[in-house]
């Protein structure tokens, strides 16, 4: 479709506020996208990734040898070749693909040299070892892309006179083209172009990956490396976590959702919380503070029931069963069942469920104010204070806690949590202090599962680095075309600001 001249103009007239919103909106869902093509091989806490570098300084440099094919398509103008390493070539739009994210560096041309170099070179490992994209993930890989694009088009408003369909798409493509001509950091000129090299983009991401999976697929850990991962790690665990039990409780938290190593030191007075949550009617209006939460008559009953059955006497078992794990009355869907899966890879809130939310007084506000009050007064005893507050209170005086106890002897606290209802809560397990003595032996216990698994991914990790490495060291030529890259950098991207990007 074309635009009249006054719509056209209008277009125009957007450009400047579609860059900058394009700049921003396109960036965070590349920053998805590549998220989830890199979820495969994402590196757990102590998992070395940072693969040697390149120094061209330190490698030959010599001109292609190929000979050039003759029924190749013209070079586009606009998107040259800029360097070849190995075997494969990387064209400007390749450089500027790692430019949006390193523009900010001074020397960002050095830096996205060395990356290219890398590239390659793993990219040219690949083709030597026959390792290929099976049609199911290069079919993937487009549909990251196209849902990609059409995410940047959601951001592309047209001229509201322009109603149908069809045209209104086709408004908005031209508007993306035109962006691309206007923009020095997009070497393409169609969206045909754009897609292409995206897809080239992640190809390349996930042939190194799968290289990279190859590398590390002959090494096992053994029950040697286990015992060494755990010596080594209860060292600095208990540096790390000692005197900070917000950075243990997120460690604790990865490791029971199955995304970290089982922590190996515990610092004083953690404990987990498990609840039943009657949330407000509106909640989903009360987050702002602005709307104050109202209850409808069936959750007024709900809390209704829940308290008399605690005034009555009830044991612990039966009001989890009755309340916790009943998804009848308890909205923090949490510790109810679901149909994610039944296991942490499908679901990791099963951990949660398990165990129940990380607390300690440092910690108490990260569930909200008067949840973690009412948990610390259940833990510390009813003189409990809130850390530097003022003045020095105890919580039972800032917030209003209603206390229960079950027949067996389990103190239960009531709660009006502000922005989301009435809690239930109780203390589900205290962590002992200390470093955490593994059972070698148990090899099915779920903290040996851990430290296995991820003994593993650092062995792993190991090796991929010393192959990588052993790689950088070969004589593999490659050459750019540094002219070209000077004068695009200098006079058409401009110097890096040094400062990293908020």
């Amino acid at each position: 479709m074309k635009h009249s001249p006054s719509k056209f103009a209008a277009a125009l007239s957007m450009l400047l506020t579609l860059a900058l919103v394009l700049s921003a909106c396109t960036g965070a869902v590349k920053n998805g996208i590549e998220q989830a093509a890199n979820d495969a091989t994402d590196a757990p806490v102590n998992m070395p990734t940072d693969a040697p570098k390149a120094d061209p300084t330190e490698v030959p440099s010599p001109e292609p040898t190929a000979e050039p094919d003759p029924t190749a398509e013209p070079e586009p103008e606009h998107d040259p070749v800029i360097a070849t390493v190995g075997t494969v070539e990387f064209r400007l739009s390749d450089f500027l693909r790692y430019y949006e994210r390193a523009g900010y560096m001074v020397d960002y041309e050095a830096y996205i040299k060395e990356r290219l170099v890398e590239d390659g070179i793993l990219l040219s490992k690949a083709k030597e070892l026959g390792i290929t994209l099976s049609d199911r993930e290069q079919a993937d890989i487009e549909t990251f892309v196209d849902s990609w694009i059409e995410s940047d088009l959601e951001y592309v408003e047209v001229d509201p006179s322009i109603t149908d369909p069809d045209e209104i798409r086709a408004a908005k493509l031209e508007i993306l083209v035109q962006f691309f001509a206007e923009s020095d950091q997009y070497a393409y000129t169609t969206v045909e172009e754009y897609r292409a090299g995206l897809v080239k983009y992640y190809t390349d991401k996930k042939l190194i990956e799968k290289l990279k999976n190859s590398i590390g697929d002959e090494i096992v850990a053994s029950p040697e490396d286990i015992e060494e991962y755990c010596r080594s790690h209860v060292v600095s665990d208990r540096a790390d976590y000692e005197s900070l039990p917000g950075v243990f409780a997120n460690v604790y938290n990865g490791y029971i959702q199955g995304r970290q190593a089982v922590p190996l030191y515990v610092p004083a007075d953690m404990f987990t919380v498990k609840d039943c949550l009657i949330s407000f009617e509106n909640a989903s209006e009360t987050y702002s503070g602005e709307v104050e939460g109202y209850y409808s008559p069936e959750r007024t009953a709900k809390i209704d029931e829940i308290t008399a059955r605690l005034e009555e006497g009830i044991s612990l078992e039966e009001f989890m069963a009755s309340f916790v794990y009943n998804p009848d009355f308890n909205d923090d869907t949490v510790f109810t069942e679901n149909d994610d899966g039944e296991t942490l890879d499908t679901n990791p809130l099963l951990g949660l469920r398990d165990h129940g939310y990380i607390m300690n007084e440092q910690i108490y506000y990260r569930c909200g104010e008067g949840f973690g009050a009412a948990a610390c007064v259940l833990y510390y005893g009813d003189d409990w204070r809130i850390p530097n507050s003022a003045p020095s209170k105890p919580a039972t005086a800032f917030h209003d806690i209603e206390f229960f106890t079950t027949t067996d002897g389990v103190r239960i606290a009531k709660v009006e949590q502000t922005y989301y209802g009435t809690y239930f809560l109780y203390i589900s397990e205290v962590l002992p202090e200390g470093e955490v003595h593994i059972d070698m032996n148990d090899t099915e216990s779920e903290a040996y599962r851990s430290l296995r698994k991820y003994a593993l991914y650092e062995e792993r990790g190991r090796h991929i680095a010393e192959t990588v490495e052993a790689w950088m060291a070969e004589d593999i030529p490659y050459s750019f075309d540094d002219a070209f890259l000077d004068d695009y950098c200098e006079n058409t991207l401009g110097p890096g600001s040094g400062i990293y990007p908020a």
